[in-house]
C-alpha cells in the first residue's frame, strides 16, 4: 500500500501518542500531500473509533468559503458542535439574539465574521475536548493564501499552547507547500518527497505494466525514476503521455528517447504540453482557462458549454447561431473529450457533490470543470496566460482580461434572443434551457466591478447590454432578471432600469469609469429618476460605489456655482436646505429616503460630508439624530463639528458615545465627548439613540448590567463603569453629579469600585468625597463592594481620601465585620480617621476589643489598645470580659497584651461562675 509510511513514521506516531499537538505534512507541489492526508485520516478513524476526527481540506479553485479561513471555522464548527452540546447552546443562543436584533441571517442582514467564529472553535478545542479527545486534518493550507496561512498556523499553535493548561486533548495535522510560512521547524514534520520514493516506484510501474518488451518497459521505469524527484504530478502527466502514445503503437525506442529529453519540472513540463497547441486553438484554449480560473465558483459541463460558445466579441443573438459554433458539442460527453483535448488534459471534470435540478427528470448539472492540479493554475497564472497576445485589446494583466472576457459573454448571453424570448417561463424551465443564465445573473456585477478595479475603461457596457430606455429588450432583459433573482440579492434595485437613463444603468453597475464618460458629455440625466424615485446618485450611494457618488456630486456642485445657487455648509451657522436649478438635491425616493438618508445607513463618510458641503438638510425628520450618531459610532471628529456648528439637537449623544463597549483610554473619543459637552450636550440616556448593532468594538458576550450600564441613566455612570477616566474627569468638569443615583441606587463611585479603576475612584473622591457613604438599594457603598471584592487597596484609598460623617452607621457596622475577619490595614486607617466609636458594642454587647480577643487577632487587639478609647474590662451580656474569651480559646499572646495594660480584673467571673484563670487551667 502506498502511504503506509507515514504512519509507521517515528514523529507522527509521537504525535498521535500525546494529548496536543501540531504535525505537518510539507511537500513540492504534486508530490501527493492531499493522498496522504486522505489516507491518514481514514486510518486515524480506523485506528481510533472513539476519537473525534474531522478534516478540511482547502481547495484554490473552489467557492470562496473553500478557500479563506472563514470557510475553515465554519466547516469545522459545523462538524464539531453537534458533540458539544454546550457550546452549540450558546451558539444557537447568539444566532437567535441577531435575529432579533438584525434580521433573518437568510436575508443578508448580517454575517458571521472569522473573529467571533475562531473564538467560538478556540474556545471549543482547548476547553471542551478534555473529554471527548479532537483530531482534525487540514490540507493544502497555502492555498489560502499566503498571509491566510501564516494567520492560520499561528492560530492552531495559539490553540495547542492554551490546551495543554486547560488540559484540552486536541491534535491538528496540517499539509501545505515547503515553504517558511513562520517558525515551522518548531514544528514535528514529514518532507513528502523524501519519502515517498517507494509508493512512486509502485505507482509507476502500475501505470507502465502493459509496456512490451519487458525489457524495454523496466528502462522506461528507470528513466521516469531517475527524473520524478518525489512529484506524482509530474509521473501521472508523463506516464499519461507515455501510455496514449503507448496505445497508438509508438515503439517502446521512441518513448524512451522522447523521455529522455522531457522537461524535469512541472513548470516546464506544462509549459511542453501548451507548446504543442496550434495558433488556431490557441483563442479557444486561453478562453477555457480564463473561464476555469476566473469564474466565481466551478462551473457544470452545461454551463462551461454554452461559456466557451458565447464570445465578448461576439455576433451570434440566437442560441442556434451559438450552437453553430466550432466548440459546440451536442452531447455532454463529446463536450468532455472536447475539453480535455483544447487543454491538453489540464482541465478535467468531476461529480459534484450537491447540484440542483432545474426540472423533474431533467439534466443533472452533476459534472464540473476544475484544473486537474493547484499547480496548473500557478503555471496559468505566473507564466502562460501573462504572454498572451489579445490583440487589439490591451489588458493590464491577466485577470483583468478574464473579467472582461467573462462579464461581457455573460452580457452577450443574457441578451440572446431565446433568453430573453422565455423571460416569462418558470425559474427551472428558464435555468435548465439555458443553464448560463443563472451564473450571468448571480455573478456579473462582480465580474463588472473586478474589470472596473483593474483599471480598465468600461466605454462598451450600454452598447453590449443593447441598453435603450423603455425598449422591448430591456423589458425581457427585466423580466428574465426577475424570474432568477426575484429579490434583487445579487442585482441592483431596479435593474435594467427600463424607466431610467444610462446613468442609472452604469452607476448601479458599479463602473465609475463609464460613468466619468457619460458625465463628460451630459449633465442632463444626474438628477433624474427610476420607476422608483431613486437618481442615479442614491443607486450608487446604496450599491456602495463612494467613487461614483462622489463624482456625481462634483457635477452636482459644478452646477450649482454655475448657476451662481450655491449654498455651500461652511459650519458658520445652519443653511437653507439648498434646491439647485437640476432639481433639489434633499428629493425623497417612492420609499421616503433622500441621497443623505442612505448615506448615513450605508455609512459613506465621505459622501455624508460632501452632501453637506453641497447643502443636503440636516433637519429633516429623524436625520439629526442619526447624523450625529454615525459621526460618534464612526470617530468621524469633522462631520461631528459640522452637527455642532448647525445646532443638531445633540441631547443624548454624549450616552450614546460611551455605548461603544470602550475598555481603554480613546483620546478621539475624549474630544468629542469633550466638544459636545461645550456645546451644551446633556448626558442623560436618550430613547432616539438606539445603538448601532455594528459598532466596532461591540462584545455580545460581556455583561449588559456591569458592562453595557442597563440600569444607568447617564454618561457618568458609564464612564465610570468602564473605567474611562479622561470622559471622568471631562463630565465632572461639566457640572455631573457625582452622587446621583440610577433607579437600584448605585452611584458613580460604587460601580467605578465594582470594576476596580482606581484612577475613575480617585477622580470621583476628589470631585465629592463624601460619595462614600451613598447607599445602594441593598445597602452597599463603594467602600463594603471594595472589601467584599477583596479591593483591599481601593478600600483604602477610599477610607483615606473619603469624607465620613461621625454618625455613620454603615461605618460602625462595617468595623465590626473587620475586626471579626482581622482586616488589619484597613481598621488602622478607620481608627485613624476618628470617624467611628471602637468601644461601640454589638447586639450581645460585645465590643470590638472582645471580639478580636475571642478570636486570637493580636495585630487588632493591639492596635485598639493604642486608641486609648476601649474599656479594656468590658463585659458582654454574658458578663465575659476581653480576657476571659482569650484564656478560654488559648489567645496566650492576646492575653499577655491584656494583661500588660494593668487594667484588667483577672479573678472577674461570668454568668456560669468562670474565670480567666478556670479557662486557663
Amino acid at each position: 500500500n502506498t502511504c503506509d509510511w507515514l504512519l509507521r513514521d517515528a514523529q507522527y506516531r509521537a504525535w498521535t501518542s500525546r494529548p496536543q499537538g501540531l504535525f505537518w505534512v510539507k511537500g513540492n507541489p504534486g508530490t501527493g500531500k492531499s493522498v496522504l492526508i486522505k489516507h491518514a485520516l481514514e486510518s486515524m478513524r480506523k485506528q481510533i473509533p472513539s476519537d473525534l476526527v474531522i478534516s478540511f481540506f482547502f481547495h484554490g479553485q473552489g467557492v470562496e468559503l473553500q478557500k479563506t479561513p472563514l470557510g475553515l471555522f465554519r466547516a469545522l464548527l459545523n462538524l464539531l458542535l453537534e458533540h458539544f452540546l454546550e457550546y452549540l447552546e450558546q451558539l444557537t443562543a447568539k444566532f437567535e439574539d441577531r435575529e432579533k436584533r438584525h434580521g433573518a441571517y437568510t436575508a443578508d442582514r448580517w454575517k458571521w465574521t472569522d473573529k467571533e467564529l475562531q473564538e467560538i472553535l478556540f474556545s471549543l478545542l482547548t476547553r471542551g475536548t478534555h473529554h471527548r479527545p479532537t483530531i482534525i486534518f487540514v490540507d493544502a493550507l497555502d492555498e489560502c493564501g499566503e498571509a491566510a496561512a501564516k494567520s492560520l498556523l499561528k492560530y492552531f499553535k495559539d490553540v495547542m499552547n492554551k490546551a495543554e493548561h486547560e488540559n484540552g486533548r486536541v491534535r491538528v495535522c496540517l499539509s501545505s507547500r515547503n515553504y517558511p510560512i513562520l517558525d515551522l521547524d518548531t514544528i514535528p514534520a514529514v518532507l513528502v518527497e523524501e519519502r515517498n520514493d517507494r509508493d512512486i516506484r509502485w505507482y509507476t510501474r502500475e501505470r507502465l505494466k502493459e509496456i512490451q518488451p519487458k525489457l524495454k518497459r523496466e528502462q522506461i521505469e528507470e528513466e521516469v525514476l531517475s527524473k520524478a524527484g518525489g512529484g506524482f504530478q509530474w509521473v501521472f502527466l508523463v506516464t499519461e503521455t507515455i501510455t496514449e502514445k503507448n496505445l497508438k503503437g509508438t515503439k517502446a525506442e521512441r518513448l524512451l528517447e522522447e523521455l529522455r529529453t522531457c522537461p524535469q519540472t512541472l513548470g516546464e513540463l506544462y509549459a511542453a504540453i501548451l507548446a504543442s497547441v496550434q495558433e488556431t486553438e490557441q483563442h479557444h484554449m486561453v478562453k477555457l482557462f480564463q473561464w476555469v480560473i476566473f469564474a466565481e465558483r466551478p462551473l457544470s459541463a452545461q454551463e462551461l458549454r454554452s461559456a466557451l460558445a458565447i464570445d465578448q466579441d461576439s455576433g451570434c443573438t440566437s442560441i442556434s447561431k451559438l450552437r453553430a459554433h466550432e466548440g459546440w458539442a451536442d452531447t455532454l460527453d463529446d463536450f468532455e473529450r472536447y475539453v480535455k483535448d483544447i487543454s491538453k488534459g489540464l482541465v478535467h471534470f468531476q461529480s459534484r457533490d450537491i447540484w440542483e435540478q432545474y426540472v423533474p427528470g431533467g439534466e443533472d448539472s452533476d459534472r464540473e470543470a476544475q484544473l486537474i492540479h493547484q499547480s496548473v493554475a500557478d503555471f496559468l497564472m505566473n507564466s502562460f496566460l501573462s504572454n498572451i497576445d489579445h490583440g487589439q485589446d490591451v489588458f493590464p494583466s491577466h485577470a483583468a482580461a478574464g473579467h472582461f472576457q467573462i462579464s461581457r459573454s455573460c452580457l452577450r448571453y443574457l441578451t440572446l434572443d431565446e433568453v430573453l424570448g422565455g423571460a416569462q417561463l418558470p425559474r427551472g424551465i428558464l435555468s435548465s434551457r439555458f443553464p448560463l443564465a443563472p451564473y450571468a445573473v448571480r455573478f456579473l456585477f462582480e465580474h463588472i466591478q473586478k474589470v472596473e478595479k483593474e483599471g480598465i475603461i468600461q466605454s462598451d457596457l450600454l452598447s453590449i447590454l443593447q441598453w435603450t430606455p423603455k425598449s422591448a429588450i430591456m423589458r425581457k432583459l427585466e423580466g428574465v432578471w426577475r424570474t432568477l433573482d426575484p429579490n434583487s440579492a445579487h442585482t441592483p434595485q431596479g435593474w435594467p432600469f427600463v424607466e431610467a437613463t444610462a446613468l442609472h444603468v452604469l452607476a448601479a453597475s458599479g463602473s465609475k469609469s463609464a460613468v466619468d464618460l457619460t458625465l463628460k458629455t451630459n449633465y442632463d440625466e444626474v438628477d433624474s429618476t427610476d420607476s422608483d424615485g431613486n437618481t442615479p446618485l442614491m443607486l450608487a450611494i446604496r450599491e456602495d460605489y463612494q467613487e461614483i457618488a462622489l463624482s456625481l456630486l462634483d457635477v452636482l456642485l459644478k452646477q450649482q456655482s454655475q448657476s451662481g445657487t450655491n449654498h455651500i455648509t461652511d459650519g458658520s451657522s445652519a443653511k437653507k436646505p439648498l434646491e439647485n436649478t437640476h432639481g433639489d438635491l434633499n428629493s425623497r425616493n417612492n420609499d421616503g429616503d433622500t441621497a443623505l438618508d442612505i448615506a448615513l445607513e450605508q455609512r459613506a463618510g465621505e459622501v455624508i460630508l460632501k452632501l453637506i458641503e453641497a447643502g443636503a438638510d440636516l433637519k429633516y425628520l429623524g436625520r439629526e439624530t442619526a447624523l450625529v450618531s454615525y459621526a460618534i459610532s464612526s470617530r468621524n471628529t469633522k462631520l461631528l463639528s459640522i452637527s455642532i456648528e448647525n445646532k443638531l439637537d445633540l441631547d443624548g449623544a454624549v450616552f450614546f458615545a460611551l455605548g461603544d463597549r470602550l475598555s481603554q483610554r480613546d483620546s478621539v473619543l475624549e474630544e468629542m465627548v469633550s466638544e459636545l459637552l461645550k456645546a451644551g450636550a446633556d448626558i442623560a440616556r436618550s430613547s432616539k439613540y438606539n445603538r448601532s448593532p455594528e459598532l466596532e468594538n461591540y462584545d455580545e458576550d460581556e455583561s449588559d448590567d456591569e458592562i453595557h450600564g442597563t440600569h444607568d441613566d447617564d454618561a457618568l455612570f458609564l464612564a465610570s463603569r468602564r473605567g474611562l477616566v479622561g470622559v471622568v474627569d471631562l463630565l465632572l468638569s461639566h457640572n455631573a453629579l457625582a452622587t446621583r443615583q440610577n433607579y437600584l441606587g448605585e452611584c458613580p463611585i460604587l460601580v467605578a469600585t465594582e470594576g476596580g479603576h482606581v484612577e475613575t475612584v480617585q477622580s470621583l473622591l476628589r470631585k465629592e468625597p463624601s460619595s462614600v457613604e451613598i447607599e445602594d438599594s441593598e445597602g452597599r457603598t463603594a467602600l463594603t463592594v471594595a472589601i467584599e471584592r477583596d479591593q483591599l487597596g481601593l478600600a483604602k484609598l477610599l477610607l483615606r481620601e473619603g469624607s465620613f460623617s461621625n454618625s455613620g452607621q454603615f461605618l460602625q457596622e462595617l468595623f465590626y465585620s473587620l475586626v471579626e475577619d482581622g482586616v488589619t490595614d484597613v481598621i488602622e486607617i478607620i481608627l485613624q480617621k476618628k470617624v467611628i466609636n471602637p468601644d461601640d458594642t454589638d447586639d450581645n454587647v460585645q465590643t470590638p476589643l472582645s471580639k478580636a480577643a475571642e478570636n486570637g487577632q493580636e495585630a487588632v487587639v493591639k492596635l485598639l489598645l493604642d486608641t486609648g478609647q476601649v474599656d479594656v474590662d468590658s463585659k458582654n451580656k454574658d458578663e465575659r470580659t476581653p480576657l476571659l474569651y482569650a484564656a478560654r480559646n488559648g489567645h496566650e499572646a492576646v492575653v499577655k497584651l491584656l494583661l500588660d495594660t494593668g487594667r484588667v480584673e483577672v479573678n472577674s467571673r461570668d454568668n456560669y461562675e468562670r474565670t480567666p484563670l478556670f479557662w486557663a487551667a
